[in-house]
């Protein structure tokens, strides 16, 4: 049984406690959150320095607070008694999303799962490496994030765009998804932008890849390698999904070297889905 102790339990964290609840494969001894909450009969921390934290018997801490971002600061949490740390962000710790390189674990006491994008994107790329990709584009047409307004508010951020209404405005947004997205292709070329909208679930994706060689079985290699859907379905279909991407082939197609990808993602549980599987692999 793997021991896990949540750090925050906001989105991400509440959405992987409850898919590991009934798991008897996990035990949540704890969860540590600013915010007051009951959980269940678990025991519930509200600590800000993670000194304060008595971590002793945790296989792997979930870092889901949207802080300690950084490798080094999630030192403080092995201090503390944590075998290990996944942080559900990006980060520099080293990187892994499962289905892609878990394989490749080599026992860091630190790592991060990456992105809802990456866990998107990465696995599309994945799919036609074989046939040389010169450059990816991508849109993501976004629900919106706790990092935005619900209602028009004067606060500073990088871009001002996040200070307006999320429930009623289109929010065109520069994407983190690029650095993510080169963690594991450090020399591809692209870009992305985020479209949020003003909904709470899911994100349509609008993927391009510009390919040296034509796929001419792009079917054949969506069906093998990733999840699909022929059927006109919308953003509400697809709440609860765990795959990564479901593409969607009726807005799917190659032109010779251009390939066009689009596909749907819970990118709350589809993410948190991956991250439960990453920490099995991780937790050996």
């Amino acid at each position: 049984m793997i021991n896990v102790f949540i750090n925050g339990f906001g989105r991400i964290g509440s959405s992987i406690y409850n898919l590991i609840k009934d798991d008897p494969n996990f035990k949540v001894a704890g969860i540590n959150e600013l915010n007051p909450i009951e959980v269940d009969n678990i025991p519930i921390f509200c600590e800000k320095d993670p000194k304060n934290l008595n971590l002793k018997g945790v296989d792997v801490l979930l870092q889901a607070s949207g802080a300690f971002l950084k490798e080094e600061q999630n030192q403080a949490f092995l201090d503390a008694g944590a075998k290990k740390v996944l942080i559900t962000a990006p980060s520099d710790a080293p990187t892994y999303l499962f289905g892609i390189n878990h394989d490749k674990y080599k026992g860091e006491r630190i790592v991060s799962g990456s992105s809802c994008s990456a866990t998107a994107i990465v696995p599309v790329i994945k799919a036609f490496e074989s046939f040389g990709i010169k450059a990816c584009y991508a849109s993501m047409i976004h629900s919106y994030t706790n990092d935005q307004a619900l209602l028009d508010r004067a606060k500073p951020y990088m871009d001002i765009r996040r200070t307006r209404s999320a429930t009623l405005n289109i929010l065109p947004l520069y994407s983190t998804a690029p650095q993510a997205v080169r963690r594991f292709f450090p020399d591809l070329l692209i870009e992305a932008k985020s479209i949020r909208v003003p909904l709470a679930y899911c994100t349509f994706y609008d993927i391009t890849l510009v390919l040296q060689n034509e796929p001419k079985e792009f079917e054949k290699v969506i069906k093998e390698k990733l999840d699909y859907t022929y059927e006109k379905k919308v953003s509400s279909d697809f709440i609860g999904s765990h795959s990564a991407i479901t593409v969607d082939m009726q807005f799917s197609y190659h032109d010779k070297k251009m390939l066009k990808i689009c596909g749907w993602q819970d990118n709350e549980i589809g993410y948190s889905a991956n991250l439960v599987k990453l920490l099995k692999a991780v937790s050996s």
